[in-house]
């Protein structure tokens, strides 16, 4: 497990914000559409209710960030989680960012265990729940933590956390556990029901139990799953396999719904020595899904100008028109000459 020293030095920084909000305040908890996004938000939301505060919520992706800044000016405090969008970060004085990828933002206010340690791996979920247990007592929310960790590939660097609650010695094992096989669920139902309805089913859970079993994200997964496979298929018909440069890589039309870092992320698990790319029409562009493999991802998307992200997750857009340049660099980058 990697150490970050000095992690209370960030904490610090976030605990004053938190203890100069007035209770009269209006406060927004903005997150990440995925689990570790609902789970970071959930930890938030229980941790600011016991501190006699009333925070709403709102979930946002990097494709419909501009939302927040309609309703933004209805708060006097935002809190994001699992999400780092500078455009609306002018203000900084009344955000707080609790995050776990690369730092883009330079504000005083940012919980970011990466600040100190760039290769530490902590997800969101991990961080907000370490943070707010210096203050605030949710223990009994220590579950949603570790649900949202292993959700968002958190193993190594959070052991700490996730011996007390599964007994797996290698990361590709989590997804066996009750945990796994949760976060699957509660992501699935999250793209059919929307992620601030599955948020709000995550708050009304009382368990790990509760939360699997809930009719709602049942009924949605199941319909998800039908979906899916439909796209799976269709991924299997389009695929280029490149076996000397260890990629699969597919290109498809538009997705009605949002199955592709689903795709690819099932496949990662499958093929783990692969390189995965889904590209994905969106209007004049193409979404990159990016996972797995032996090449850092997020640095060959970001070395390629088109994305970034996490060593094996990563993702990107490039325009329609550019397919043909961006798979001949592609091949240059991962040193394979297509003959």
């Amino acid at each position: 497990m990697k150490k970050v020293k000095n992690l209370e030095k960030i904490f610090s920084k976030g605990k004053d914000f938190i203890f100069n909000i007035k209770p009269q305040e209006r406060i927004l908890l903005v997150f990440h559409q995925d689990v570790d996004g609902i789970c970071s938000a959930a930890i938030a939301f229980f941790a600011l209710q016991r501190l006699g505060l009333k925070p709403a919520a709102i979930s946002v992706d990097v494709e419909n960030w501009k939302k927040i800044l309609k309703i933004k000016k209805n708060f006097e405090k935002l809190i994001f989680l699992d999400l780092q969008i500078p455009e609306v970060e002018k203000n900084k004085k009344k955000i707080l960012i609790i995050d776990h990828h690369i730092p883009r933002i330079k504000t005083k206010n940012l919980i970011n265990p990466r600040i100190l340690n760039k290769k530490v791996y902590q997800p969101a979920s991990y961080v907000a729940y370490k943070f707010f247990s210096n203050f605030v007592d949710i223990r009994d929310k220590e579950w949603i933590a570790v649900l949202g960790t292993i959700a968002d590939y958190g193993f190594e660097d959070c052991r700490d956390l996730l011996n007390k609650w599964i007994k797996v010695k290698k990361k590709e094992n989590v997804w066996r556990t009750k945990f796994g096989k949760a976060a699957i669920l509660l992501y699935n139902a999250a793209i059919e029901i929307g992620f601030e309805n599955a948020f709000k089913i995550l708050l009304k859970s009382k368990n790990l139990k509760s939360l699997s079993k809930n009719k709602k994200i049942k009924k949605a997964n199941k319909r998800f799953e039908k979906y899916y496979k439909q796209k799976m298929k269709e991924f299997w018909k389009n695929v280029e396999k490149i076996e000397k440069a260890n990629l699969i890589f597919c290109v498809m039309k538009k997705l009605k719904k949002r199955v592709g870092s689903i795709i690819v992320t099932k496949l990662s698990r499958k093929y783990p020595d692969k390189t995965i790319l889904l590209l994905t029409k969106k209007g004049k562009f193409y979404k990159i899904h990016a996972r797995g493999g032996k090449v850092n991802l997020g640095k060959l998307l970001e070395k390629m100008g088109v994305g970034g992200g996490h060593e094996k997750a990563a993702g990107g857009i490039i325009k329609k028109n550019e397919l043909q340049i961006f798979k001949k660099r592609l091949f240059k980058e991962l040193r394979y000459k297509n003959k």
